[in-house]
């Protein structure tokens, strides 16, 4: 028959085991009992085998979370951008504008919307062809690009025709810096095939008021456009 005292010890010993099976490994009794120390190894074993695991799936996770983070931002520049010249297209004109007229609401101070056009942009096609047009066009944008400020915006909303966006700038402000941008495209020219083509712009502008809304501004700056190409072309109109 086995001792009672034995029978004790071994049923401790037993219950420990459970313990330390169960992910109880912050206790071990002394003298060590061989039985404890191996479920004790065997349980550390298995916890780190479980967290290398799980940090390589977190690892992993990080990584395809960052290649869909990376793939978003990539279609949204592209769902926002002019694929011929890189600027901005007229949906993000439409965000940026309601966006500014919010910040003119809170701070009072204006923000002007110019529109323009290229010149018998038209002529340019037919004459040269749609290359000589789409060079015009990335020559136009990148020029735009060199007038403007880092705070003021330059889009690209269809065809031959330019949006500029002048962030806290009254009209008469914008009318200066689009007079230097008008002057110094026509001052210069391209070559296509050895021939020179001739850039000119014309350009609507206005600047917001506490009753304007996006549309009415833009509607505003698209008519004064269209007084600066009835005046003669290469010029600008201010909106009153």
């Amino acid at each position: 028959q086995i001792p009672v005292i034995f029978l004790s010890a071994l049923d401790e010993v037993f219950d420990k085991v459970k313990a330390f099976k169960a992910g109880g490994v912050d206790y071990i009794s002394k003298p060590f009992q061989l039985e404890e120390v191996l479920a004790r190894v065997k349980t550390h074993l298995v916890i780190c085998s479980q967290q290398k695991a799980l940090s390589l799936k977190n690892q992993e996770l990080l990584k395809q979370n960052a290649l869909i983070s990376e793939q978003a931002t990539k279609l949204q520049m592209l769902a926002a951008s002019d694929y011929l010249t890189g600027l901005s297209n007229r949906r993000d004109f439409l965000q940026k504008a309601y966006m500014e007229d919010r910040r003119f609401r809170r701070s009072g101070r204006p923000f002007s919307i110019i529109v323009l056009d290229i010149d018998h942009f038209k002529r340019i096609n037919d004459n040269y062809g749609h290359n000589a047009g789409d060079k015009a066009l990335k020559i136009i944008a990148q020029m735009m690009l060199k007038y403007v400020r880092q705070s003021d915006y330059v889009f690209r909303i269809g065809g031959e025709e330019f949006v500029l966006l002048l962030t806290s700038t009254p009209a008469d402000q914008a009318g200066k810096m689009v007079e230097k941008l008008r002057a110094g495209i026509a001052a210069s020219s391209f070559h296509f095939k050895g021939e020179p083509v001739q850039l000119t712009l014309s350009a609507g502008i206005t600047e917001t008021r506490s009753d304007d809304n996006v549309e009415t501004i833009y509607e505003r700056a698209d008519k004064a456009l269209y007084k600066a190409k009835n005046s003669g072309r290469n010029c600008q109109f201010i909106a009153d």
